[in-house]
């Protein structure tokens, strides 16, 4: 954006529309991915892994044996 202040051919309104292309592309493009990973493999975990914490259901360890009570 400062480059409106340094260059006379370089237009404010120029960049301010590429920013707002550029944040609407991003947008729509990671929106289609998201809907694409809810429908075909979830993007939760289930209640029971999540109850029992992700450390031991994925990686069959405790993070902070230390800090836990069993």
């Amino acid at each position: 954006m400062a480059v409106a202040f340094t260059n006379e051919a370089a237009s404010f309104a120029t960049q301010a529309f590429g920013i707002v292309v550029v944040g609407g592309f991003v947008f729509a493009v990671s929106a289609a991915l998201w809907m694409v990973l809810k429908v075909s493999m979830g993007i939760r975990v289930s209640a029971e892994a999540e109850i029992n914490g992700l450390d031991s259901t994925e990686l069959g360890m405790e993070a902070y044996p230390d800090f836990t009570n069993g």
